[in-house]
């Protein structure tokens, strides 16, 4: 996983906008092709650690995983958690107990139905996967924009050190996502590992030697 460095010196709308372009610019059959292999590699992953509980998202459009990721989950035999986006920057959770438990939203994103949770009930979980639109050599994810995951990850922080469960945090991008420089801000953190469909790459070693 070299990383990409053809944009350093961006500020964070234009590494969004770079790797939102080179999403749609991708041949269909390469991202698809590349979509299989991070579910497997995530699959696989869950397997080597038992993992029973995850929270993840259904990926739409081109990002990595969509059309595959939520129906290889669901045949891994995990416990899914999949959010949903209130206003204000919020999310909340809810169980996926298959297609017929989910709803599109407005955004035309797949969401649980009710009844949901808070940050809280990630603390359960063995892995939460998190969308990005790129990633830097440390770690540090650049999210889509709307401060979702950003604030959802600083409450989880805050709930692990309170209470001491840890899943690890995963960014799920495109190996070529992963750049050489990302613009960071006091509220930026970084994620434990990174899923590409070039392998499982860990940043934080508390998290095991792997």
């Amino acid at each position: 996983m070299q990383p990409d460095v053809t944009m350093v010196n961006m500020n964070k709308g234009d590494v969004r906008r770079a790797v939102h372009q080179r999403r749609r610019s991708m041949d269909p059959a390469r991202r698809n092709e590349a979509s299989q292999r991070i579910t497997e590699e995530i699959t696989t992953l869950l397997s080597a650690e038992a993992a029973t509980r995850v929270a993840a998202y259904a990926p739409v459009g081109t990002e990595p995983g969509a059309g595959v990721l939520l129906e290889g989950l669901r045949d891994s035999g995990v416990e899914i958690l999949l959010p949903v986006s209130l206003p204000h920057g919020r999310l909340v959770w809810g169980f996926d107990h298959g297609p017929e438990s989910l709803t599109t939203s407005a955004y035309g994103l797949l969401e649980p139905r009710q009844p949901h949770q808070g940050t809280e009930v990630l603390t359960t979980c063995d892995f939460v996967f998190t969308p990005a639109s790129a990633l830097s050599p440390e770690g540090v994810r650049l999210g889509k924009g709307g401060g979702y995951y950003d604030r959802t990850l600083a409450q989880l922080s805050s709930l692990v050190d309170a209470r001491g469960n840890h899943p690890v945090i995963v960014a799920v991008v495109y190996a070529a996502e992963i750049v050489a420089e990302v613009p960071v801000e006091k509220h930026d953190l970084p994620v434990d590992a990174v899923v590409t469909e070039q392998g499982v790459r860990y940043f934080n070693r508390r998290v095991g030697n792997r």
